[in-house]
């Protein structure tokens, strides 16, 4: 799919961004034949309407302006972006969350 939405949609300029909430993005490239540096994950928490943070995930070889790009249009809708310096599993955000629900029930 990747690969599709870069040739369609600008190619070197087009962001293509994930909301998957486990699959690490350096894992979504594999499989790309171009434009892998313009892939990242934007994760959001659930419910977004309550909890307007989301966490921006980059690869290692994530372009600079993406991450940049990506993060401005969070801003722009009104969500307050967190951008990881590495990646991990399961996000720190869905991680936070569980910790929170066990200690409540």
């Amino acid at each position: 799919v990747g690969n599709e939405l870069a040739q369609i949609y600008g190619g070197n300029n087009c962001i293509i961004s994930s909301s998957t909430t486990s699959i690490r993005p350096s894992k979504l490239i594999k499989k790309m034949k171009a434009n892998s540096a313009n892939l990242i994950v934007s994760h959001p928490v659930n419910p977004p309407m309550a909890i307007p943070l989301i966490e921006i995930c980059p690869h290692p070889n994530t372009k600079k302006d993406m991450i940049a790009k990506t993060r401005q249009i969070m801003i722009n809708i009104g969500l307050k972006p967190c951008v990881m310096k590495k990646e991990a599993s399961g996000f720190v955000l869905n991680r936070l969350q569980y910790g929170l629900l066990q200690a409540a029930y």
